[in-house]
């Protein structure tokens, strides 16, 4: 034991500087840092100042950095107040938090929860894990949750995020392919988008690339670009001057689909009247249809009798 410098040496532990405390076998600490455990670390970080030497290192090859916290065997912490919590949990960012084993914050200010959770961007967070094999000590990541942009969030098994403030939320949803799909949304399961600015809520839904701004509602709904109409033909007679032409590709949004190996129509229920005027963009719903073919009817009668 020495406690001239306030260290605790127990079985052939490394000296350690003022106002540490390292006990375990190899366990190691500086500049009132505390680590416990074989093999437990606790170094200054790349500036060397002691204030960044003030870390907390629990469990057998745990290591704290610049005055990061790391619990769990083989945990590791190199960041300004970052947490490492779980066995071989990782937070290597200033204020990054890592809590299950695996589970890694590599974004400045970044979180990962759950089993081989992943946050890379910054501010981001990632919520869900991974399942491990019948080994206690081998770990597979199949199922894991990962979120790569700043300021996304990703929620359940299996889901990731690529790009900038995207949010996935459920089990196996994907958003982008690359960090240029960014703003997008999907609430459900199994869902697909690589378009930014996108919604989804719905499950099993696939959104592809050109359909920026889409909006998606319901299980299996799909997309098509929309059309610009200008003008219509009935009868013989254009009707034409329609307000709210011309939309971008993307701006749509679908309740169901059609397409070659499925169709899936869905109805839009209690729809307030819309304004009805030549540059109205509003829905008309079944009442406002009924009025106006009710009096054209009554017309139509009058006239022919008369």
């Amino acid at each position: 034991m020495n406690s001239s410098n306030g260290m605790i040496d127990a079985g052939g532990t490394n000296p350690a500087y003022s106002g540490a405390l390292a006990l375990g076998y190899n366990a190691y600490a500086m500049y009132g840092g505390v680590s416990i455990g074989s093999g437990a670390r606790v170094q200054s970080g790349a500036s060397g100042s002691q204030t960044l030497s003030l870390g907390v290192a629990i469990g057998a090859n745990s290591w704290a950095r610049g005055g990061g916290v790391a619990i769990g065997s083989s945990s590791y912490t190199d960041g300004v107040n970052a947490i490492a919590f779980g066995r071989q949990a990782t937070a290597v960012s200033s204020g990054a938090q890592a809590f299950g084993s695996a589970s890694s914050a590599q974004g400045e200010k970044s979180t990962a929860i759950g089993q081989s959770a992943t946050a890379k961007g910054a501010r981001s967070i990632a919520f869900g894990g991974s399942t491990h094999t019948q080994d206690p000590y081998m770990y597979t990541d199949v199922y894991n949750t990962s979120t790569d942009g700043d300021d996304s969030i990703a929620m359940g098994t299996n889901t990731k995020t690529k790009g900038k403030d995207t949010i996935a939320i459920g089990k196996s949803n994907k958003i982008g392919n690359a960090s240029t799909i960014t703003n997008s949304l999907a609430i459900g399961n199994s869902n697909t988008i690589n378009s930014k600015d996108v919604m989804v809520m719905g499950s099993n839904v696939n959104v592809g690339t050109g359909f920026d701004g889409a909006v998606v509602l319901g299980n299996a709904s799909g997309v098509s670009v929309a059309v610009d109409t200008p003008s219509a033909t009935i009868g013989g007679i254009t009707y034409g001057n329609f307000a709210g032409s011309n939309p971008e590709d993307g701006h749509v949004v679908s309740v169901g689909v059609k397409s070659a190996t499925s169709t899936i129509n869905r109805q839009i229920q209690n729809v307030a009247a819309g304004q009805i005027s030549s540059t109205s963009t509003d829905a008309i719903n079944g009442s406002q249809l009924y009025s106006v073919a009710n009096i054209l009817g009554n017309q139509v009668s009058s006239t022919y009798f008369t």
